[in-house]
């Protein structure tokens, strides 16, 4: 378990030291399937798929692909890249110029946010969390607004609606009404001992 942003770039330096990362890197299958959870989740559970890497894609048209057809979706893509790599391509999916295109399909939006890590292992943790998430409230208000889903307005409470409503909730409960425990005067009295 790790805590924070401090905690998951100990937990991050500790693993890359013992661990050998190697390709392919495929991420068709692992997009299609946060795809397929966003789709079956509903139009207002928005997902984020955080995806760590450290290589170039294996199957970059197809990656492509799925990430064209997921831009409908409630569905953000975080891609954190790691370690020495060319990471020409990741900056290809996250383009933020022009909309992301395959074979004549057009993204309906940007839904893709890569960071390399290593220009950010150095500094302080704040501006690589900061730089990872910068772009996730604008792909999820670009949903809503093309789903025309309107916030909800939670409530407000005031200090004299809640105690009104706890009045309420106390009311509505069964009351139990307690009886004195009463012992029979004979028993009593076959429990008296006395002394002569």
């Amino acid at each position: 378990m790790v805590f924070g942003v401090n905690g998951i770039m100990d937990a991050y330096n500790k693993a890359v030291s013992t661990v050998v990362l190697h390709g392919p890197t495929n991420m068709a299958n692992i997009i299609n399937a946060a795809a397929n959870s966003a789709r079956q989740g509903g139009q207002t559970n928005y997902q984020i798929l955080l995806i760590i890497t450290d290589g170039v894609i294996s199957d970059f048209d197809a990656t492509t692909a799925e990430i064209v057809k997921a831009s409908d979706l409630p569905l953000s893509i975080i891609i954190v890249g790691v370690g020495p790599a060319d990471f020409t391509d990741m900056d290809r999916l996250d383009n933020d110029e022009a909309p992301l295109m395959f074979q004549g399909r057009k993204a309906s939006r940007d839904i893709v946010q890569f960071v390399a890590f290593r220009d950010f292992q150095s500094g302080d943790p704040a501006i690589l969390a900061s730089k990872v998430l910068a772009e996730v409230p604008g792909q999820f208000t670009s949903y809503m607004r093309a789903n025309r889903i309107k916030p909800q307005v939670a409530p407000v409470y005031t200090f004299d609606a809640v105690m009104q409503q706890q009045q309420q909730m106390y009311q509505q409960q069964p009351q139990v009404q307690m009886q004195p425990n009463v012992v029979p005067q004979q028993q009593l009295d076959e429990n008296v001992h006395y002394k002569i």
